[in-house]
């Protein structure tokens, strides 16, 4: 089959694409090499890819920086089918999302969002301390309010100065989003996380080496 391709930012259709699939095939490009007519040296937006018909596959997406020693995955976000992309009709409901978080002290984390709707959202991030009180600054609760375009990626970052910050934080959005929390420390790399599922009963692989690796 072939597989449709559109890269878009702020909810245009720059460059759209058809990527041929072979039965139990796979295709591999950088966003450079699949949309070659659009410059993008400087990019932030997203890749949507299309099945024709009840075609279905399966796809990955990394992020990869050499010299910033990035290797890292990114959110593959399912459009949700509960609307009609034409008329922009929705059945979607409000969305929650809940991150474990750190930042500051060397970290910086940056959390990226994806909007596979037609439709603008505005998801709203409440941040937390450890004992579960919403953070507070001079001016209140410690709360941030975005804006989303349709087919738009949202990233919010903290700044790594200060002391080392622990706690959770919580996004609630009008509609279904996709979304994903990056660390990143410059003596150590990057990591990517999903938002954390509500569990009664858990296991959890650890390892540790002396003056090697460790788990937390």
């Amino acid at each position: 089959m072939r597989v449709r391709c559109q890269l878009v930012s702020e909810g245009a259709v720059l460059e759209e694409v058809e990527i041929p699939l072979e039965a139990n095939g796979e295709m591999s490009w950088f966003i450079e090499e699949a949309f070659p007519t659009t410059g993008t040296p400087d990019f932030v937006g997203a890749v949507r890819c299309t099945a024709p018909g009840r075609g279905q596959f399966t796809g990955l997406a990394l992020e990869i920086d050499v010299g910033g020693r990035i290797f890292t995955t990114l959110p593959v976000v399912p459009v949700y089918r509960q609307f009609d992309m034409d008329s922009g009709a929705s059945s979607d409901t409000s969305a929650a999302m809940d991150f474990a978080h750190f930042a500051n002290g060397a970290w910086i984390s940056d959390m990226v969002f994806v909007n596979p709707s037609i439709q603008p959202r505005r998801p709203d991030l409440y941040f937390y301390d450890t004992q579960g009180n919403l953070e507070v600054t001079e001016d209140g609760a410690l709360t941030v309010r975005t804006a989303m375009e349709p087919l738009g990626v949202l990233t919010i970052s903290t700044h790594g100065r200060g002391e080392l910050v622990t706690g959770s934080v919580r996004v609630v959005s009008d509609g279904p989003i996709g979304g994903m929390l990056r660390f990143h420390h410059p003596d150590i790399g990057v990591g990517v996380v999903e938002a954390s599922p509500t569990l009664s009963d858990a296991l959890f692989p650890v390892c540790r080496q002396h003056e090697g690796i460790n788990t937390g």
